[in-house]
């Protein structure tokens, strides 16, 4: 078989075999046509169903919408029926005739329902009520509160009808108020008293009181916890200290020194106003021993000095032995003069002094 034969055929072979393909694609394609008909009919009958469904579809969905626009337009007629609604601070509005149910008289079958109401203990709700405002009553006498300005001040008020309104009163009258001429706390009271309120002495308590401060009928009563003994000690230290107490060296530039007075054996009475004296041992015999404290040399038995009173008495003598030493009264505030001893071979000088 010749090569042109051979090719001959192969054509043959390739044109049947084209053919055969071309049949097997036009298959192919068909039913691909008819399976995409098929599921787009399923899924258009599935979405009829469920647009058309009792409960879930759209007429379904319309009544809902319908029911609750109804019932929107409902309560914007209620809350158009209320007017202004209520503001904080402004009086609560009730209505003339309460409604059914509403509170009632104390006879009702609703109040005497809440206040028979047993408590955890068995007890009508309406006797406990009744108890604390017994309990209550009976501590508020007890009860004082302080001053929200400070100082000896406490007030008590009716529980009931306590209100904010007090604290605008309270009395703040400052300590510094008081006089040495207030013969009682009662007299500093009624004396600065700024509002025309009168202060008494209360019997029971011995404080003293004044009642309904700056407003009668706030039921309150001030008390002033100052007591006597304390308002004389107040009235001491604005007047100054009464206490007599010795003079204290107050330093070099804080006295005037006098004149000089040579000390001589076996002593002397010195009079002249002095709060103290400066004595300088100078001499002293062979058989005085001494103490050394640092360069600081102290004469044993060398001599003593008493300060005298404007009285003439004197008190407890001082041992002096220093060689430069300051002494004052011990008993005194003032002295009106001095005596002093020293022994046998001591020599030195007194030097009085006053306090500026």
């Amino acid at each position: 078989m010749s090569i042109l034969q051979i090719a001959q055929q192969l054509l043959a072979y390739i044109s049947v075999l084209l053919g055969q393909v071309g049949a097997i694609y036009q298959a192919i394609v068909g039913q691909q046509i008819v399976i995409t008909i098929h599921d787009t009919a399923a899924e258009v009958s599935q979405t009829l169903a469920t647009v058309t469904d009792p409960t879930y579809g759209n007429a379904a969905l319309r009544g809902q919408i319908d029911a609750i626009r109804a019932e929107v337009d409902t309560i914007l007629a209620d809350v158009v029926a209320l007017g202004s609604p209520q503001q904080a601070g402004d009086p609560v509005t009730l209505p003339v005739t309460p409604p059914a149910g509403y509170g009632g008289a104390s006879t009702s079958a609703i109040a005497n329902a809440v206040w028979s109401q047993p408590n955890v203990s068995g007890y009508a709700m309406g006797d406990t009520m009744r108890s604390l405002v017994y309990f209550f009553d009976g501590i508020n006498s007890q009860l004082a509160w302080p001053s929200p300005s400070g100082g000896p001040f406490r007030i008590t008020a009716n529980i009931g009808a306590f209100n904010p309104e007090p604290w605008l009163y309270n009395p703040d009258y400052g300590l510094d108020s008081i006089l040495t001429t207030d013969a009682t706390v009662g007299d500093w009271l009624n004396r600065v008293a700024a509002r025309g309120e009168t202060w008494t002495l209360d019997t029971d308590s011995l404080y003293w009181r004044t009642f309904g401060l700056g407003n009668p009928a706030n039921n309150t009563t001030w008390y002033c916890t100052l007591s006597e003994v304390e308002f004389a000690e107040i009235k001491a230290l604005i007047a100054g200290s009464s206490v007599l107490v010795p003079p204290i060296w107050p330093g070099l530039a804080g006295v005037t020194l006098g004149a000089p007075v040579t000390m001589t054996p076996p002593g002397d009475n010195i009079t002249v106003d002095c709060d103290g004296v400066i004595i300088a041992v100078t001499g002293t015999p062979s058989w005085a021993g001494s103490f050394s404290f640092g360069t600081a040399i102290s004469y044993r038995n060398v001599g003593a000095v008493t300060f005298t009173d404007d009285n003439g008495q004197q008190e407890f003598a001082q041992t002096f032995g220093w060689t430069s030493g300051v002494y004052c009264p011990k008993t005194m505030a003032h002295a009106s003069g001095f005596a002093y001893r020293a022994a046998v071979g001591v020599s030195g000088t007194l030097t009085p002094f006053v306090i500026n």
